[in-house]
């Protein structure tokens, strides 16, 4: 029995520093630059927020990419991928870092954006 308690308070622990469906990832760039035409420039770090779903994730409203829905391409324990649905935008996460690709075909260039992500229960 006091193996039995000591193993289900070892998951309980597990299950909440590992992200799942339903949580909300607050995220900080530390860099943000386009880059495209012979040219790179850099943009002040923004602040978002992304909330995971089964299938998909959220961005939050009024943010970066406010309220758009990208399908998520894999998830596992510590690590998603999501992709807009034209597959020119990327967002990678793992570990509490992330990674976002945009290409812009229109002026034939490209965001990077890199950074941190938290969750809070």
């Amino acid at each position: 029995m006091k193996h039995l308690l000591s193993i289900l308070i070892l998951l309980g622990f597990v299950s909440v520093a590992n992200a799942g469906v339903g949580d909300v990832y607050y995220c900080q760039s530390n860099q943000f630059v386009q880059i495209g035409s012979g040219k790179t420039q850099n943009f002040s770090n923004i602040q978002f927020t992304i909330k995971l779903r089964k299938n998909e994730i959220v961005w939050g409203e009024g943010e970066f990419n406010g309220g758009e829905v990208w399908d998520l391409v894999e998830s596992t324990r510590d690590l998603f991928v999501a992709s807009d649905t034209n597959l020119f935008g990327y967002f990678y996460y793992f570990k509490g870092k992330f990674a976002y690709s945009s290409y812009l075909m229109l002026y034939d260039e490209t965001l990077v954006i890199h950074g941190k992500c938290d969750t809070f229960d």
